[in-house]
């Protein structure tokens, strides 16, 4: 009688230690609720360090001007559990009509690049290298256009792109870099009119959507940098505008406009998994993409939500209804970050 007991109290911790490593760390609630980090009105996109611990997100909590035309934000980061929030850049300490873009963490989650617009100087964008304790120094030349910053995923080579004067027939023109991160070695990868691209997952290369003006349609191309050398992937009638590679690196998710696709990377051949959807994004460690989907109401305007799906285009949640928010994934993919009318919220991704 005294063994079944013990054998009983035994089981029974066994399921609470499991039932607890189940239970997010980031939730006290026994059922897993989204949880609310900021609360100024005035929050938007988010950006997961690599190692986990901070958020990086862009406010107008001190910036923002009633009925103006211009966005000026600054870029705040917070613990990952929403405590701690302070500015890395304040609107004053740059050009004062700063509206920060992107961000882009280094491997070491101590060092980051931000593309930010500056509204009250034509032609005016630049990247900056950002510490987490404040210090910064601008990496573009002034006199550039430059734009959508990103690390390899080893973090030991960094990827932008410059813009180029308009030509006349109008179109703009790109040129798409990989340099070190104290940006020597600079080398040319691309020239045109570029939609997107993205390292590699091995950072041996990118694989970025490039306009062929005689057919009049994005195709995917790849560029190896041990060869140096690039080569297409598609040539088809439609579309491959934006893309995301999965952490693995065997595929390729992207969008002709309004439908999304999965290719393998060694070939292309394109599965559609949804309609109505663009711009997905591979959610790390998962098998799983975080896309906008799109619906179409009687007077033909846009309303947008942000999805994850599965890889047969089934909705595994809903971000927020009837909300087109920006969202980023903890490295394990089992958090994720949003934004709801100007708050930034927490919630969970169970396996």
């Amino acid at each position: 009688m005294r063994s079944k007991l013990l054998l009983g109290i035994v089981l029974f911790s066994f399921l609470v230690i499991i039932n607890c490593n189940k239970k997010s760390p980031l939730f006290s609630e026994q059922a897993i609720q989204p949880k609310q980090l900021t609360s100024t009105g005035l929050d938007s996109k988010c950006f997961w360090s690599p190692n986990g611990e901070y958020i990086a997100f862009r406010s107008a909590r001190n910036t923002y001007i009633p009925n103006s035309s211009w966005l000026i934000s600054e870029l705040w980061i917070m613990n990952k559990d929403g405590s701690n929030q302070l500015p890395l850049i304040l609107a004053d300490e740059l050009y004062k009509t700063t509206n920060v873009v992107s961000v882009s963490w280094a491997q070491n989650s101590v060092e980051m690049l931000v593309h930010f617009y500056v509204h009250s100087i034509p032609n005016k964008s630049e990247i900056w290298r950002i510490n987490t304790n404040g210090d910064k120094i601008r990496l573009s030349s002034p006199n550039d256009w430059a734009e959508r910053p990103c690390y390899s995923p080893d973090g030991t080579k960094i990827a932008f792109i410059i813009q180029g004067a308009n030509p006349p027939e109008g179109s703009l023109i790109y040129r798409l870099y990989v340099a070190n991160v104290d940006l020597s070695d600079t080398l040319l990868i691309e020239k045109g009119l570029i939609s997107d691209y993205k390292w590699k997952s091995d950072s041996e290369g990118l694989i970025y959507s490039l306009y062929d003006r005689p057919r009049e349609n994005y195709d995917l191309w790849e560029f190896s940098l041990n060869g140096a050398d690039k080569f297409r992937i598609s040539e088809t009638s439609e579309n491959e505008e934006t893309l995301s590679c999965s952490h693995d690196g065997k595929y390729i998710a992207y969008s002709d406009w309004n439908v999304v696709y999965i290719t393998p990377t060694n070939k292309f051949n394109p599965k559609q998994i949804i309609n109505d959807a663009r711009l997905p994004r591979w959610i790390p460690n998962r098998s799983l993409i975080l896309l906008l989907s799109e619906k179409t109401l009687d007077n033909n305007k846009f309303w947008t939500e942000s999805w994850i799906v599965d890889l047969h285009g089934n909705v595994i949640k809903k971000i927020a209804e009837g909300e087109a928010s920006w969202a980023s994934f903890s490295p394990t993919g089992d958090y994720f970050v949003f934004s709801v009318n100007g708050n930034i919220w927490l919630d969970y991704l169970p396996y």
